[in-house]
């Protein structure tokens, strides 16, 4: 039997292989999925949507962002827009930015709460954090 994963699932998967790549050889080899990221969450997360593209700060501050935004993306990005995002970072054509649905504007986040970051984003960034990264 097999199962169908979640669009959330999905994403979340993609975004962790994007944290290897990003241990291994920094954020600016993944510029593209940064860039796709911080559109997406620009509306829900606005600072760190900046910091996560910004290539003139520290790279210290993109790992951060990148653990922010991750975050953002899987917990309060709606699923229609959640597809839209992978079908982009995969490299598929899209009707328009992640962040506006119908033309209708920002979004609304799906819940309130604090921000959670997973171990695995917290242990990214202080290990990139001590290589100097």
């Amino acid at each position: 039997m097999t199962t169908k994963k979640s669009g959330t699932q999905e994403l979340h998967e993609y975004l962790d292989r994007s944290v290897d790549r990003i241990l291994e050889d920094g954020t600016r080899a993944e510029a593209r999925t940064l860039q796709a990221m911080a559109e997406a969450a620009r509306a829900l997360n606005p600072g760190a949507s900046a910091a996560l593209v910004d290539w003139d700060g520290p790279e210290v501050a993109r790992l951060r962002a990148f653990g922010i935004v991750h975050g953002v993306l899987v917990r309060d990005l709606p699923a229609d827009l959640q597809e839209h995002l992978l079908t982009r970072l995969r490299g598929g054509r899209t009707d328009g930015p992640a962040a506006v649905r119908d033309g209708a504007g920002p979004l609304e986040p799906r819940g309130s709460g604090g921000m959670v970051r997973s171990r695995r984003h917290r242990a990214a960034s202080s290990s990139a954090m001590a290589r100097g990264r």
